[in-house]
């Protein structure tokens, strides 16, 4: 706690024309949930963080025309963002409890099926929200100072992070995995040969700097869309399997001014099958800028529990030129 702290004075600006924000952290049965990080956004940068107490509630001062959504997480949750525009007061964030993964059962993505059918509303949902923001392919270059961590943990620890233990780093350019280029890459590639590896395949780092990924035409393109099952007219199912190519399945959470909140999902891989996915809660758009990340989470399956990395995004920027070590560059969201 003394560490996370420490973090609050470091990640909070001055205070102008302050508004204050008070909040309740639930579960689905309406019950509080303390210990909670409240994180307050801007379109593009994550300005103050705090946490729920013994009744759930959080509460924090902010510049009124800065703050525009909060992130809420906690262990054994699925993350949360919820838009301050147009929110009901006082504000109430309820957390759905992460699944438990057993060691020996096939993972599969929140929803348990893939997509057949293509549907002409779920992707219209889609392309409104895409519409929001600037294509990723088109950026010069995105660079983001950024909380990170990685680690072994047992199946029943998926999920889990010991942010006493972050490493404040910075990250740039389309990431360590390929991301795909045109029809015939898809989700997943070998290891480049002669290289000693633990695992059998190399993803696209869509939890991270490639988050625009699903923003972008070629997600369009490439997956078939439809509204997941009694989960209403805002959270799209998506798959992509064509062939027997590599490809991703998952779920993407649409909010209701049509800006995308977060989106999970599994790799499904050819032979050698490697059990391995991630999620990712997106920032608020900022203007002229691609999909950014706020956290993001990768998975992958070892012979005895699982493997995961772990990123919080303090501040994203847009680099006028990368050869110069991004030394030239703007910040997102300020």
């Amino acid at each position: 706690m003394k560490a996370l702290r420490i973090l609050v004075v470091l990640l909070s600006v001055p205070i102008v024309a302050a508004a204050q924000i008070r909040g309740r952290v639930t579960d689905e049965s309406g019950h509080p949930v303390e210990g909670a990080l409240v994180e307050l956004l801007s379109a593009g940068a994550r300005l103050a963080i705090t946490e729920s107490d013994s009744g759930g509630a959080f509460a924090f001062l902010q510049p009124s025309a800065v703050g525009v959504a909060l992130v809420v997480r906690r262990i054994g949750f699925l993350p949360a963002r919820l838009q301050l525009a147009g929110a009901p007061r006082p504000l109430v964030v309820v957390l759905h409890r992460r699944p438990v993964r057993v060691e020996g059962i096939s993972v599969t993505a929140r929803g348990g099926r893939c997509v057949e059918h293509d549907r002409a509303d779920a992707r219209a949902l889609w392309e409104a929200a895409a519409g929001r923001y600037a294509s990723g392919v088109l950026m010069p270059a995105l660079m983001a100072a950024e909380l990170d961590g990685s680690g072994d943990v047992p199946a029943e620890s998926l999920g889990t992070f010991d942010t006493t233990r972050a490493v404040r780093d910075t990250i740039m350019g389309a990431g360590r995995r390929p991301l795909p280029a045109n029809r015939d890459a898809f989700y997943a590639e070998p290891p480049l040969l002669g290289m000693e590896r633990s695992y059998q395949w190399d993803y696209p780092r869509l939890e991270s700097v490639q988050a625009w990924h699903f923003a972008d035409q070629l997600f369009g393109d490439l997956n078939r869309l439809a509204f997941a099952p009694d989960l209403g007219e805002r959270v799209i199912d998506f798959c992509s399997s064509q062939g027997d190519r590599p490809y991703i399945e998952g779920r993407l959470y649409v909010g209701p001014d049509t800006t995308l909140l977060k989106a999970e999902w599994r790799f499904i891989t050819t032979r050698p099958s490697e059990d391995a996915g991630g999620e990712v809660v997106f920032m608020p758009p900022a203007p002229g800028a691609p999909l950014l990340a706020s956290s993001g989470h990768f998975w992958r399956a070892k012979s005895s529990g699982y493997y995961q990395e772990w990123e919080e995004f303090l501040q994203w920027y847009v680099c006028a030129d990368e050869r110069l070590g991004c030394r030239n560059r703007r910040a997102l969201g300020r």
